[in-house]
């Protein structure tokens, strides 16, 4: 997966189209959002901080393809 994807996206379809070439599972991404540091200064993941942020349904969306792909 790519973090802060959207910073670069040049750079995040490169990363994206190496791992598909190498027959790497993609993923996903996860875009740019400031909640990320606003949770880790109130000591808290962001699910915990804002579970309906952007990001934490980015991040979600990828966990959901990690336990698909490990129970095949």
């Amino acid at each position: 997966c790519v973090n802060k994807f959207d910073l670069n996206i040049s750079t995040s379809e490169q990363i994206e189209a190496f791992s598909i070439e190498k027959g790497l599972i993609f993923l996903g991404t996860i875009p740019f959002d400031p909640i990320f540091t606003k949770a880790m200064v109130q000591g808290k993941s962001v699910f915990e901080y804002d579970d309906s942020s952007i990001a934490a349904q980015a991040v979600k969306k990828i966990w959901d393809k990690v336990l698909m792909a490990i129970e095949r």
